[in-house]
């Protein structure tokens, strides 16, 4: 029997290039057989054509490219650039003269609203002084930060256009992408006109505490702060990053889903970060052995290890043990997907949450709640004479661990700056070190650490966590 078909369809995943090709061509007549000499060559050029014309045509305008620069002081004087003299003299100022370096960088944006929005990512204009916007048609403006949010690596700029219309893409929905989609990535990598890549949607994960779509559409340098586009013309996400030993393209690329961008556009005006929803869980993924454990067919879901106290999860009726099914029907696999889910949901609303709990299925209404401070963060700058004289510290709070990518249920008292000219910079501390230990007494607060601190005139051991490592630090007076 000879089966009808559309040759594209094999080919893409969407209706939409076959509708449009099956009203131009009479589709091919193939036979079944397994044998290729049966097959027809192709009689005119619309069947060997696919493009990705139309939807370049939609959304290309809308991507811009970003020039920034900012002006930084330097003190070298000729003399002091002599090793011999460095010797001697070791970077006094008196010797050196301050100098201005102009630093210039380039990335990509896109515009989101009539009214001169453009998103991109936060590093791409990083600490600038001046950011220059130039549209396709070649029109240029000076854009202005009207919001950041380093957590995402998002940020927002405004342009005034004085004539002429702006281009913008209509946002999507990332979460309705699947695996496998076809995209489109478009940017201006290494400072060359707009470029368009294509590939598909690899994955969709957490990596280092940012929720990512991850790509294998061709990303580089200067392809920063570019769009993601479904085939549809829908911008999906904000290209960011790239995974590479060599800088350049080895497939893996990355970009901030779009739920991301509405939330961060919500939050322009108002001086508060971006208010996102947080789990006030500490979970794993469900092994074979905990799935046989608990009577569950397949090992897939979050195990609930650790509740943080009046956090949503507890407040949701959440117990330890449970485990997470589904989040508002979609089945959750591992930790990673159910915090991608639930940071794309809009704070201040409710999700629905299926969970297993000795062996039966329950339904829960969970709240998308922000991190709060329900620890006071009691922010404090050290003084006094020990290692840690000059640095910032605060009690980890949910909110603040969740600013500076911590375990909010490590606790404890954290570095939130550890400026250049004091001790405890010199020493090595760094933003995120958690305080643990003081001469084997454990530190709870920030009161706890400066009596500990100004108790000791001879030696400081100081215990501290850094990522996944315990660190120690020892500092005779």
């Amino acid at each position: 029997m000879k089966t009808r078909y559309c040759l594209m369809s094999l080919l893409l995943s969407t209706s939409v290039f076959c509708d449009n090709f099956a009203q131009n061509v009479e589709p091919q007549l193939i036979s079944n057989s397994d044998s290729f000499t049966d097959r027809q060559p192709p009689t005119s050029i619309l069947q060997t054509k696919l493009s990705f014309a139309p939807i370049v045509k939609k959304t290309a305008p809308t991507v811009v490219n970003i020039y920034t620069q900012r002006v930084v002081q330097s003190r070298e004087s000729n003399l002091m650039a002599d090793p011999f003299f460095r010797q001697f003299f070791g970077h006094d100022l008196k010797l050196s003269v301050p100098r201005d370096r102009i630093e210039r960088s380039l990335g990509s944006g896109v515009i989101v609203s009539p009214e001169g929005l453009i998103v991109t990512c936060h590093h791409v204009v990083q600490d600038s002084d001046q950011i220059n916007v130039v549209l396709s048609d070649k029109r240029e403006f000076q854009a202005k930060v009207v919001k950041l949010d380093p957590k995402s690596d998002l940020a927002i700029l405004k342009i005034n256009p004085s004539k002429g219309a702006l281009p913008f893409s209509d946002i999507g929905t990332a979460e309705s992408s699947e695996i496998g989609d076809l995209v489109l990535a478009i940017g201006n990598p290494f400072g060359l006109d707009q470029t368009v890549t294509s590939g598909i949607v690899s994955a969709k994960k957490t990596i280092m505490g940012a929720y990512v779509i991850q790509t294998d559409a061709a990303i580089n340098i200067g392809n920063s702060g570019g769009g993601l586009f479904d085939m549809e013309g829908r911008l999906i996400g904000i290209n960011s990053a790239i995974y590479s030993k060599t800088g350049g393209s080895n497939g893996i690329g990355f970009a901030v889903p779009s739920e991301m961008v509405k939330v961060v556009l919500q939050s322009v005006g108002s001086q508060k970060p971006p208010q996102k929803p947080w789990l006030g869980i500490q979970g794993s993924e469900v092994t074979p052995i905990i799935a046989e454990a608990m009577g569950i067919d397949l090992p897939i879901g979050v195990y609930v290890n650790k509740l943080y106290p009046k956090g949503p999860a507890d407040i949701a009726g959440l117990k330890v043990g449970d485990v997470i099914r589904k989040v508002d029907g979609k089945d959750i696999t591992d930790i990673s997907g159910l915090e991608f889910i639930v940071a794309t949901r809009q704070a201040g609303t409710e999700t629905a949450i299926e969970i297993m709990r000795e062996g039966k299925l329950h339904h829960v209404r969970f709240p998308l709640t922000p991190p709060t401070d329900t620890i006071p963060r009691e922010t404090t700058k050290l003084g006094g004479k020990h290692p840690l004289t000059g640095a910032i510290v605060a009690n980890l709070s949910p909110a603040l661990a969740t600013e500076l990518s911590l375990n909010v249920f490590d606790g404890g008292v954290v570095i939130t700056k550890s400026p250049q000219d004091t001790t405890p910079f010199r020493l090595g501390f760094e933003e995120g070190d958690l305080i643990l230990q003081i001469n084997n007494q454990k530190i709870g607060n920030v009161k706890e650490l400066t009596e500990n601190l100004n108790s000791a005139k001879a030696q400081w051991v100081i215990s501290f966590k850094r990522g996944q490592e315990i660190l120690s630090i020892s500092v005779r007076a």
